[in-house]
């Protein structure tokens, strides 16, 4: 299993900054289910973490991230899951945004490139989000 995210300790003053670093090395970021299972993780690693003060989530240098992964297996076998299984899997994305949500350390989003769908969410769930000039993000319209 990749690990996609990585979680940098010790930057600025006093060393209480961390980064988490989002990279699939993709050049899209697309978030697939062990993907999502990966950031809620590092959000929660700072649960009894007094010593960060700052957590900066930053996704590729042309994507934060590009939403949900339609090419993940994962993903595409939801049509044939179980009741319980396909409830677990769609509770994914809502327990990510809200791992970073209840975060008590106050968080950043670094956003290059696309920001797409579920990465809105995503950054949505942080406390604030600094934008590069090449950033675009966009929440795709539901259709009816």
């Amino acid at each position: 299993m990749a690990d996609f995210v990585k979680i940098e300790k010790g930057f600025g003053p006093e060393g209480r900054i961390a980064i988490v670093r989002f990279d699939r090395g993709d050049n899209i970021n697309a978030l697939s289910p062990e993907a999502l299972r990966q950031l809620t993780d590092a959000a929660r690693s700072f649960e009894d973490d007094a010593g960060t003060s700052v957590v900066v989530l930053t996704g590729g240098p042309k994507a934060f991230s590009a939403g949900f992964d339609l090419k993940d297996p994962e993903g595409r076998s939801r049509a044939t899951m179980d009741i319980g299984s396909l409830r677990r899997h769609l509770k994914l994305g809502p327990r990510l945004s809200r791992a970073w949500q209840d975060m008590e350390q106050i968080t950043i989003g670094a956003i290059e490139g696309f920001c797409v769908g579920g990465g809105v969410a995503l950054a949505v769930a942080l406390d604030f989000r600094v934008m590069a000039r090449d950033a675009h993000m966009r929440v795709p319209e539901a259709s009816a």
